[in-house]
């Protein structure tokens, strides 16, 4: 939460949630219902989801800031109450992709987004390591190999595989 800027709306839904005994905190309000008579919209894409990939590419794509792509990012910063960037606020397009990451950390809080970001933006294995670090648990960052971005295959897919011919486990995972 430290890494909200103070005047952050967002902080308001966040403020009354997690705990110090692990509880995470519950994004979305959840109805006790299933099937036709459930009212809970599962969320595909959220706008604030959708333009900031969208600036994301237009960086990536260019190789470089735009104004278009800083326009993008500040349509999420405004709306929750954030001062809007200049494009002269950014050293390079380092520095608006590590920007906006964080922008959609806190945008995205707790949506299942930060790994993809990172992982997509080869930031994952940097990130975690600084964390583990912070954490004190710096014992942790020999597991964080190159191919810590993988998931293990499931057995199941291994198996079916063996039929034509993938027979293989993600690196790191065993056999």
């Amino acid at each position: 939460m430290e890494q909200f800027e103070e005047d952050d709306q967002r902080l308001g839904v966040l403020d009354d949630t997690g705990s110090a005994d692990g509880v995470l905190p519950v994004k979305y309000d959840m109805v006790d219902r299933v099937g036709d008579n459930c009212y809970t919209d599962w969320i595909i894409y959220r706008y604030a989801d959708a333009i900031t990939l969208l600036a994301e590419a237009i960086v990536h794509q260019g190789n470089s800031v735009t104004q278009e792509s800083v326009d993008l990012l500040n349509q999420v910063r405004t709306r929750a109450g954030l001062a809007a960037y200049q494009l002269s606020d950014f050293k390079g397009k380092d520095d608006f992709i590590d920007k906006l990451l964080w922008e959609r950390a806190h945008e995205l809080w707790y949506e299942g987004c930060r790994r993809q970001d990172l992982i997509r933006n080869n930031k994952y294995v940097e990130t975690m390591s600084k964390k583990c670090i912070e954490m004190g648990r710096a014992d942790h960052i020999s597991g964080l190999g190159t191919n810590a971005h993988l998931f293990p295959l499931p057995s199941s897919a291994i198996n079916e595989g063996k039929k034509g011919g993938f027979e293989y486990q993600n690196p790191g995972y065993g056999d």
